[in-house]
This record gives C-alpha cells, structure tokens and sequence, in this order.
C-alpha cells in the first residue's frame, strides 16, 4: 500500500516538474540577453524608507535627503564613466541604485 502511495505522489509531480523545465529552458535566453548589465544598490536607504507618508515625501527634508542621495549617485556615475562603465539611469525613492 505504502508503495502504491509512492507512485501516485511521484506521479503527481512530473507535471510540476515539466513546468519547472519549461519555466527555466524559457527564461534562458532572456537572462542572456541582460547578462551584460548591472544594478548597484547604494548603502543609503532610499527616499520612501525614510520618509513613508505623502506629505513626508513633499517636505524639505525629503527633498534636501534626494539631493544628497543623487549627488553621491552622480559622484558615482562620474566615477564608473571614468572606468569605461555606462550608466543607463538610476532611482532614489524606491531603491537607492543606479543602472
């Protein structure tokens, strides 16, 4: 009986794992396409981690806080254009990165 249990529950799961194949042989491709580029999160929290309401994120000290962030972003910038790197964008409010 136990074994009957065994084959039925294997059974059940090679549709999941065909789903799981699909889902990795099709992603593939485009994970290479993007292989060539890099995100770099910054140490400083983003904007809406220190500043959580709307009126928060309208205030002079939300407003001073993006600028500080996007002058040590475009510091960086600078830096990696130096070093041959394209930067392509960057972000303050949700994730502090640039691309």
């Amino acid at each position: 009986m136990l074994t009957g249990l065994k084959k039925m529950s294997s059974l059940k799961s090679v549709p999941s794992l065909r789903v799981a194949f699909l889902a990795v042989v099709l992603s593939a491709p485009l994970s290479a396409q993007f292989a060539d580029r890099y995100a770099l999160v910054l140490a400083d929290p983003p904007i809406a981690d220190k500043f959580t309401s709307r009126a928060e994120l309208q205030s002079q000290a939300a407003g001073n806080y993006r600028q500080t962030l996007e002058l040590r972003q475009a510091t960086l910038s600078r830096e990696l254009a130096n070093r041959k790197f394209t930067v392509t964008g960057s972000n303050s409010l949700l994730v502090n990165a640039i691309f």
